[in-house]
């Protein structure tokens, strides 16, 4: 019976999953951007020094599938690159004053969704229990 429950569980993660890309389609299309664009630039601006690899983990891809991401953003002044004063082989990848404000647009942008949608209770439930259940998950 657990194993059920499991699978609802994933399940009903998935679908919030696909309701709020949905949600966020408008957002994506005026400003020329995807999901892992998005995905990427927020690491990238919440995460000082980080490289290509470091920033593959983050995001659970190889290296070689984010770089295609990073020319877009890059070519878009999204992020810089810079080369490490110590080491000049490490490059860091860095957030541009414009990225740093497309990502903070882009949570605000789903904050007022997740308001219109889910009272402050139901959305402190929510946490609550996702909270609960990725614990749950990592310990089992």
């Amino acid at each position: 019976m657990k194993i059920e429950k499991v699978l609802k569980c994933e399940k009903l993660i998935k679908d919030i999953n696909s309701a709020w890309l949905e949600e966020m389609v408008p957002y994506y299309e005026a400003n020329g951007i995807n999901y892992r664009n998005l995905e990427i630039l927020n690491l990238v601006c919440e995460n000082d020094l980080l490289t290509l690899n470091s920033l593959a983990t983050l995001v659970g891809r190889a290296a070689t599938n984010i770089s295609a991401d990073l020319k877009k953003l890059e070519k878009r002044e999204l992020i810089g690159k810079e080369v490490s004063t110590t080491d000049k082989r490490v490059v860091y990848i860095k957030a541009t004053e414009e990225g740093r404000r497309l990502a903070k647009e882009g949570k605000a942008y789903f904050s007022e969704i997740l308001e219109e949608v889910l009272s402050e209770e139901s959305i402190d439930s929510l946490l609550l229990a996702l909270e609960n259940y990725h614990g749950e998950m990592k310990n089992a």
